[in-house]
């Protein structure tokens, strides 16, 4: 049963993540948080997460919306990022299905993902600890593990054909 906190007790966690340690000993690995109105239910802990998000998917398919994300909504979104409730419920089938066919969840998928993964940290070392936007190099990231588990093939993240110039509206 999830146990909601005091309001007083969530401001204290402003300063701590709601998943450390000491909060799931004290409340167990599910507990309740209220922020102002709005409940939040923590889930900490890999197994907690796990079971929550991949044995009990269909329930944890409804997220609350936050008002700044509203007005970067476009109405009837079906993307993955925006879509909630039935809708995300039904991509996530979409996506599932069609991800297992090539290969998600398969020992070649992880390994394209690690290979990708090694290349993107090169490209994070490459700055030397020096401040840089992420956006693109994790966009090239995500987007080669897609093409080489399609397409069999990767970019490098400097490829003109690879890269798309995002233009302002």
């Amino acid at each position: 049963s999830l146990r909601p906190l005091p309001l007083t007790a969530a401001q204290l966690f402003m300063h701590r993540p709601l998943t450390d340690p000491l909060l799931s000993k004290q409340y167990g690995p599910v507990f309740t948080v209220w922020m102002g109105p709005q409940k939040v239910v923590v889930l900490a802990g890999y197994k907690t997460v796990k079971e929550a998000l991949v044995n009990h998917a269909e329930v944890f398919g409804d997220r609350h919306v936050l008002p700044i994300t509203k007005d970067m909504m476009v109405k009837d979104s079906y993307g993955v990022l925006w879509s909630n409730g039935e809708k995300w419920r039904e991509l996530r089938r979409f996506a599932l299905t069609n991800l297992r066919d090539f290969g998600m969840g398969k020992r070649v998928c992880e390994e394209k993902i690690i290979e990708e993964a090694q290349c993107l940290c090169q490209v994070f070392n490459d700055f030397r600890g020096k401040a840089f936007d992420t956006t693109e190099p994790v966009n090239c990231a995500v987007s080669n593990i897609i093409s080489s588990l399609v397409y069999g093939s990767r970019f490098e993240y400097n490829d003109p054909d690879f890269i798309v110039p995002i233009h302002p509206i």
